[in-house]
């Protein structure tokens, strides 16, 4: 999961179970002791440019189903393009293509390169 937001951080280290002494509680030990490092530069409780922009509206893509493939992880994960925010050529900035996965909700942005990968798959 990708947690960019400094509500998402804190409610990942509260569900971590800090019982028992195990690795997890270890865990949760020293991120409570880091979250105020951790959360400094985050929103609060939304994403930077959730709307600055983001179209629902005006692409193909939009409303297409993708598939994409982490090597890194072996996952494959499928989802939905929700939004687009068109290119900005004075900046030299190119689309990007908002990305709501099936079953855990992660999101992503991609390039317009990424997007025609991840339609085509």
């Amino acid at each position: 999961a990708y947690y960019d937001t400094a509500a998402l951080v804190r409610e990942l280290v509260s569900s971590l179970d800090e019982t028992g002494g195990g690795e997890e509680a270890k865990l949760k030990g020293v991120l409570k002791e880091q979250l105020p490092f951790l959360t400094a530069e985050m929103a609060e409780d939304s994403v930077v440019n959730t709307d600055d922009g983001w179209l629902v509206e005006g692409h193909d893509f939009v409303g297409c189903r993708v598939t994409r493939v982490f090597d890194e992880y072996g996952i494959v994960s499928n989802g939905e393009i929700t939004r687009w925010l068109p290119a900005d050529e004075e900046q030299g900035d190119g689309a990007l293509f908002h990305v709501v996965h099936d079953g855990d909700g992660d999101e992503e942005d991609l390039e317009e390169e990424e997007a025609v990968a991840a339609i085509a798959l």
